[in-house]
């Protein structure tokens, strides 16, 4: 192997060194960033959630109560 061989070798080594710390960096903020609003979205007790510009009311509830007699009720009606 040549010495230019090796320099091409050794810069293309350097590159991808580089790359990889910047991708990592990257993933790093990203985690971050996503963490950030997690904790965010978990300390606010209604969360604003926009489609086509339009604000949506949405509220997180910690219990869903079904009602079965009325779920009963549905499926016999699609049934028939």
């Amino acid at each position: 192997m040549g010495k230019a061989a090796k320099a091409h070798r050794a810069k293309v080594e350097k590159r991808n060194r580089k790359i990889a710390q910047d991708k990592y960096a990257m993933n790093k903020a990203i985690e971050r960033m996503f963490e950030a609003r997690k904790m965010a979205m978990e300390n606010q007790e209604n969360v604003n959630v926009e489609l086509n510009g339009e604000n949506l009311g949405f509220e997180v509830v910690e219990e869903i109560v079904v009602n079965q007699p009325q779920i009963e009720d549905q499926v016999s009606e699609l049934e028939k």
